[in-house]
């Protein structure tokens, strides 16, 4: 897997985060 690929895969894991964590507090 290149090194770009994982960055963009690991962005995309720390927005679903936050916006699961932002959904919570509502």
């Amino acid at each position: 897997v290149p090194e770009v690929f994982s960055n963009i895969l690991r962005s995309n894991n720390m927005q679903l985060a936050s916006f699961s964590e932002s959904s919570s507090k509502d």
